[in-house]
């Protein structure tokens, strides 16, 4: 049985879940065929952008609907300016003790380490960052993904923070360890993988002044909660190219069959403590 937490950016998706089953069954749909789960947290938040912080009354009533539900809830942050950090800090005393909060740059991990002991902080994908490349050509034979969490120094870092938990995708055409880490809780997105994110919001530019697109800094409107760009494939000889997307800040790419397949093996041999499941990204 695999534990399950269950991903959402926009509030709004969160604030209409009405009953247990009903996430159950969207949770299902998104695992292999029959696998047997149990849904462990709710979670509100978004890895690659600050300017996505849930507002504190929407947090509040996220934390609502987590007690509703009878599971945990755990908050999901960027790597953070001091805008951002000014934010976190109105929210982090509303978070019950034993939450969980996944952090993206040292700064906050530390801040949070040192504030607030009684909350469980998780090294989110930016924190874990790896070599991700979807155009490459596909290899015969899917290799094994290097996680920087099997690094002895980095989990070293780790450790000073308190962090026992670390999240990770899977690199394009690679696929997880058969084997259980040691020293570290690992934590596994489903679906998709992110490639690449920058200042820079593609959607958030299209609207703006020619002399300001495509730059930092300018209003944000939330359109990336809305629209999700799909990136044309390139054809090149012998490529199996993954389809990609941009999401606001962010490239992400789907992971292959090849790749499902591998990562439902590793659940089957519980070699993963716990997989993350995104519901706020349509049918893309």
């Amino acid at each position: 049985m695999i534990k399950v937490a269950v991903a959402f950016t926009e509030f709004a998706r969160l604030g209409d879940l009405t009953s247990l089953e009903y996430l159950q069954q969207q949770v299902a749909s998104n695992l292999p065929q029959g696998q047997a789960f149990e849904l462990e947290q709710i979670r509100l938040g978004n890895e690659f952008c600050e300017r996505l912080i849930p507002s504190v009354g929407q947090i509040g009533k996220a934390i609502a609907v987590a007690d509703k539900l009878q599971l945990g809830f755990a908050l999901v942050i960027s790597n953070l300016t001091d805008r951002g950090l000014e934010k976190i800090e109105r929210i982090l005393p509303l978070l019950p003790d034993d939450s969980e909060v996944v952090v993206n740059d040292w700064g906050t991990a530390s801040y949070i380490s040192t504030a607030y002991p009684a909350l469980k902080l998780i090294a989110g994908r930016l924190l874990c960052k790896h070599l991700k490349e979807p155009r490459i050509a596909t290899p015969e034979e899917d290799p094994v993904v290097k996680w920087p969490v099997e690094n002895e120094y980095f989990l070293t870092v780790l450790a000073d923070l308190n962090i026992q938990s670390a999240e990770v995708d899977l690199a394009p055409h690679t696929r997880p360890p058969d084997h259980k880490m040691e020293h570290i809780s690992i934590g596994l997105h489903l679906g998709r993988g992110y490639s690449a994110r920058s200042q820079v919001c593609t959607i958030g530019s299209l609207h703006q002044f020619d002399e300001d697109k495509f730059s930092p800094g300018h209003q944000c409107l939330r359109e990336c909660l809305d629209y999700i760009v799909r990136v044309p494939q390139l054809i090149y000889p012998q490529t199996e190219q993954l389809q990609m997307y941009q999401r606001g800040t962010t490239w992400f790419y789907n992971y292959s069959d090849r790749m499902k397949q591998s990562i439902a093996t590793v659940i089957e041999r519980q070699s993963i403590d716990r997989v993350i499941v995104s519901l706020d990204w349509g049918d893309h």
